[in-house]
């Protein structure tokens, strides 16, 4: 899961960088650091709102009695 968000958070990371330069005629360097902070932001949200559903889907579970393995 952690590999599907690297590799899109590049790519979200690098649209935003290459149209900010064209766009917004931002330096290279400038472009470089959107590309990171964009790509590392997808990364976040995808793996916190991944984590979020987990923890969701185990709270309802019901717990099994212990003695229900006793014939």
């Amino acid at each position: 899961m952690a590999a599907i968000f690297i590799l899109a958070g590049g790519m979200v990371g690098f649209a935003s960088a290459l149209l900010s330069m064209l766009l917004l005629n931002t330096s290279l360097l400038t472009a470089l650091g959107i590309w990171s902070g964009g790509g590392l932001l997808v990364v976040i949200l995808g793996l916190g709102i991944s984590l979020l559903g987990r923890a969701g889907s185990g709270a309802k579970s019901a717990q099994i009695d212990p003695q229900a393995h006793r014939a």
